[in-house]
This record gives structure tokens, sequence and C-alpha cells, in this order.
């Protein structure tokens, strides 16, 4: 398992091996924010990673479709949004 922050620098470093990233989705789609990683590239992340199963989380107050939408572009794997304190059982 690996955890991400916001920006999800380094995260294909870090999570290498991992089998369940959980990454920050802390902006809707299309929005640039420097300090934040945007749909894309949490999909880019995630691919690059190249893993079955993806954790969501610290959604920010925005419409999640559109979001899931760009993930879903090129991640179809397995995708669970997360909320505070879920459980989330993982293999």
């Amino acid at each position: 398992m690996g955890f991400s922050g916001s920006t999800l620098l380094g995260a294909p470093h870090f999570a290498k091996g991992a089998n369940v990233p959980i990454m920050h989705q802390a902006i809707p789609a299309g929005a640039k924010n420097p300090l934040r990683a945007a749909p894309e590239i949490v999909r880019r992340v995630a691919q690059q990673l190249g893993v079955g199963h993806l954790i969501l989380s610290h959604v920010g107050a925005f419409p999640l479709d559109p979001a899931i939408a760009e993930l879903k572009t090129a991640y179809c794997d397995l995708l669970t949004v997360g909320a505070d304190l879920q459980f989330t059982a993982v293999k």
C-alpha cells in the first residue's frame, strides 16, 4: 500500500510495488493548481504504477462524476472513493 499527498510528486517512485495506492483527489477535473493533483495527474500516476486498485482520498467539495470520468478515460480497474473514517479491506 502506498499513500500520496496532494501533489503526487514522486508518487511513481515511493509507491512502486504497492498493490493499492491511496491518492488525494482534492481538485475537480479541468482545474489547475500547482499544489494539488488534478484527476488527469492521478490517472497518469495510477497507470504508471500499474495497480489493480486505486483508492481516492481527501476528496474535495466539487462534483465528483467529472473527476471519476477523467480517471476512467484510461484507468478502468477497481476504484474506491474514500470517505472519512471509512474502512476498506485490501488484499
